[in-house]
């Protein structure tokens, strides 16, 4: 049995960023995450070496100085004040560039014809991180204890014991998986709340009117896959676009220059990516026919230069367990219209804190976005101190 004063369910920017405070705070605390990496659904990775499980999960080695394209979000926002402060604290003012947005924008229709000088959909100017918003969340693992971090460690029973929290959790072993226990004054799920009610055993168990109330927060992007094409050189700047595009015809429904843009290389990471437009169902084992068709999408947006990519990469979001559920699979168009309120269980005496970016108030329009994760991780610590 593992004793400590504060567990937190998910290795995401949110639950990393808790652990940070804490650490400093000296609060003991305990961090398991599900995945055999950090970051949750903050993805960067370097284009010589993505590889694929089975479970179509992207892990690949990350040097935030090498290019690195973000598979996950891949902006913030002037004026996010939380990752502004972040940012500073962190040292990392100088790996912040403006997304590129110089030149033409494009707008194709269902009939596939194409439209130069399309007006409103260019992202210049938000923010973007050389070396990929990975960076975050790497600069703050070094900052915590690595014996207070547990990877491949997934939760599966919160029971309330006596004025503690007994947490169980399966932990990966080499081939073996392990069951342990933590015991805690405090437990921080810094999950998305469909992901954790489907997830975890509930001791005692929560209302029908809570659990309903939880599992409708729609995971962020959990139903959307991105389309990555890396090339040698910026052939769209050098044509006079943008790279930013909007398709009614598909597969790919936004396009954006993904260039990496980083320090002191010679290999400048020029990219484009989109979202892919079509929905999760439909994505499941045809993942190679819609690579072609996307590859296809980009030439006739852009010719010839296209067609020769140095490497692509479909990360599909969905198909992760450790993201999606079965409820999340549609592509929800919007942020959520409503914000969790209650951010403790009255089941557990207060003791269990819901945190993570699905919990930011919907108001500020940052719930989902890496600005509400740190939100969601603020409001955990006034909490937790």
């Amino acid at each position: 049995m593992i004793n400590t004063d504060v567990l937190i369910i998910g290795g995401g920017i949110s639950g990393l960023h808790t652990a940070y405070q804490l650490e400093k705070n000296g609060i003991s605390f305990v961090l398991i995450e599900a995945r055999d990496r950090l970051g949750g659904r903050i993805l960067s990775a370097n284009y010589d070496s993505k590889s694929r499980d089975d479970n179509s999960e992207c892990n690949p080695t990350y040097n935030a100085n090498k290019p690195a394209y973000d598979l996950g979000p891949s902006w913030f926002w002037p004026g996010q004040k939380n990752m502004e402060i972040l940012v500073q604290e962190l040292d990392l003012a100088d790996s912040v560039f403006p997304q590129q947005g110089n030149g033409e924008s494009l707008y194709e229709n269902q009939q596939g014809d194409i439209q130069r000088g399309f007006h409103g959909i260019s992202m210049q100017g938000i923010y973007r991180m050389k070396g990929g918003i990975r960076q975050f969340t790497s600069e703050l693992e070094k900052r915590i204890a690595n014996n207070n971090i547990k990877k491949s460690a997934q939760a599966n029973t919160i029971e309330y014991q006596n004025n503690q929290i007994i947490t169980s959790f399966t932990e990966k072993n080499g081939s073996e998986n392990l069951t342990s226990q933590i015991s805690s004054n405090k437990v921080v799920i810094a999950l998305p709340p469909r992901l954790a009610m489907s997830t975890i055993e509930f001791k005692p168990l929560l209302s029908e009117t809570r659990i309903k109330e939880l599992n409708n927060y729609a995971t962020w992007m959990a139903g959307h896959a991105k389309f990555l094409a890396i090339y040698d050189k910026p052939f769209w700047i050098e044509q006079g676009f943008s790279g930013d595009a909007i398709s009614q015809l598909g597969p790919i429904r936004e396009i954006h220059d993904a260039s990496s843009y980083p320090n002191d290389s010679d290999e400048n990471g020029y990219a484009l990516f989109g979202f892919i437009g079509v929905p999760a169902s439909h994505r499941k084992n045809n993942e190679k026919e819609i690579i072609n068709a996307a590859a296809d999408q980009l030439v006739r947006f852009f010719g010839k230069d296209a067609a020769k990519p140095r490497d692509i990469v479909l990360q599909d979001w969905a198909q992760e367990k450790y993201t999606a559920t079965e409820i999340d699979q549609s592509m929800n168009g919007g942020h959520a219209t409503s914000s969790i309120y209650n951010f403790t269980e009255s089941v557990f005496k207060d003791q269990l804190i819901w945190s993570g970016t699905e919990t930011a108030d919907h108001r500020n329009g940052s719930n989902g976005l890496l600005e509400g994760a740190i939100e969601a991780s603020k409001r955990t610590l006034n909490l937790l101190l």
